[in-house]
């Protein structure tokens, strides 16, 4: 049996010092904004990860799933495969709520502690878990106390 490699790649398109940093949600949200497809906010629930250095300047983001209405399928692995194959420091969960209402429901507090605690473990933190309900609102949840 041949042996497989794996490849682990990242190419940034910019030098670090370049790259956008977030010093607060509301940066983070107006990043977001740039890359949201504002057409599907109300349509379909969405998962998107910032990734961070450790000076908080953006790296990249992902576009880590699409739901329905109502969910979305998160994937810890994935979430912390990407941020260790870039060298993360940090990461920023934002997800959208297709029902218009930025208050974090149950199954968000339980997924913000639990990635907390993980990315504790693999020094790959999370920052922030955004919440945003339309261009104009959204809700921290470090803000919010759940971090």
């Amino acid at each position: 049996m041949k042996p497989i490699e794996i490849n682990v790649s990242y190419y940034p398109k910019l030098q670090e010092r370049e790259n956008p940093k977030v010093t607060s949600s509301q940066e983070a949200f107006r990043y977001i904004l740039k890359i949201w497809n504002m057409d599907t906010l109300h349509l379909k629930e969405e998962i998107k990860v910032i990734y961070l250095n450790r000076s908080n300047r953006i790296l990249g983001f992902h576009n880590l799933s699409v739901g329905g209405i109502n969910s979305c399928t998160v994937d810890c692995k994935l979430i912390f495969g990407i941020g260790l194959r870039c060298a993360a420091s940090g990461f920023i969960l934002v997800h959208n709520h297709p029902s218009g209402t930025k208050e974090p429901s149950k199954e968000d507090i339980i997924l913000t502690k639990k990635l907390q605690d993980l990315g504790k473990k693999l020094d790959l933190h999370l920052i922030d878990h955004l919440i945003i309900s339309s261009k104009e609102e959204y809700v921290s949840m470090m803000e919010k106390n759940y971090l």
